[in-house]
């Protein structure tokens, strides 16, 4: 009876760790919400903020900006319909460009490039881009 007891402790243990690792709700008489009930992706969820006017950004990220922009402009596209995140490292900066279409409800919980138009740029130390590249 205690070895059956430890057993059941332990499992327990174990269950409730992989629940508080995995980050879910543990509600017995309700269950897990549905995955089509899960709030979709929206520019707060992802920390983006719109991509114009580059004046809205820190001085030391407008060069990066206004490069987005320019090259979005570039390719046929209308900038105001990007949002933005942006990262930095000593190698250089990142710039994660979500097109607005990503967070329409039909895509609310698409994998990979969410409507099709988010990319990546990649700038060296110098300001300079580096790479851009589709999200797959």
């Amino acid at each position: 009876m205690d070895s059956l007891r430890r057993t059941l402790k332990s499992t327990a243990l174990v269950f409730f760790m992989a629940v508080a690792i995995l980050g879910e709700a543990c509600d017995h008489e309700l269950g897990p919400t549905p995955h089509r009930d899960r709030p979709g992706l929206s520019p707060e969820r992802v920390g983006a903020v719109r991509l114009v006017p580059a004046e809205n950004f820190p001085v030391e990220q407008r060069d990066l900006i206004q490069a987005a922009i320019d090259d979005i402009i570039r390719t046929k596209q209308d900038p105001s319909e990007f949002y933005v995140t942006v990262g930095t490292n000593k190698a250089g900066a990142r710039l994660n460009l979500w097109h607005q279409s990503a967070f329409l409800p039909e895509n609310k919980h698409a994998a990979g490039n969410p409507g099709g138009r988010c990319f990546t740029m990649y700038f060296d130390r110098n300001g300079k881009i580096e790479k851009r590249l589709k999200w797959q």
